[in-house]
């Protein structure tokens, strides 16, 4: 069951070249009580957030970012156990199955289940 403070004070990086999207996704999540690292636009934002000194401890990633994969961003955050949730649409590349148990939200977005579905991982805590 999900709590209204799952996410209070929840490092949070949103990655998302939709910037209607990501802006929806940022706001849901500050109201949540998140801090979001937000905007990564490219791979090279995503990267720099995800090995931050103080990183973040959760994840939205677009498969891909401006035509490029993030799964470079996606291994680096499984290396350091920092769950995150891919957002796929009609033609994003296939997930490798290295990737199998990250959770998936489809465009076009429900910006509540993206939430749910980060918030699910602190439930687990």
């Amino acid at each position: 069951m999900l709590s209204n403070n799952q996410l209070t004070e929840r490092r949070i990086l949103v990655a998302d070249s939709d910037l209607t999207a990501a802006f929806a996704i940022n706001d849901e999540l500050e109201k949540a009580g998140a801090v979001t690292t937000f905007p990564a636009l490219t791979i090279e934002d995503a990267l720099e957030a995800a090995m931050a000194i103080s990183p973040v401890e959760g994840a939205v990633l677009s498969v891909e970012l401006n035509g490029e994969t993030t799964f470079a961003v996606a291994r680096h955050l499984v290396r350091r156990n920092i769950p995150f949730v891919f957002i796929v649409g009609l033609n994003s590349p296939d997930i490798p199955e290295e990737f199998s148990n990250a959770p998936i939200a489809h465009r076009p977005l429900q910006v509540h289940q993206v939430i749910h579905l980060i918030a699910a991982f602190f439930c687990q805590t």
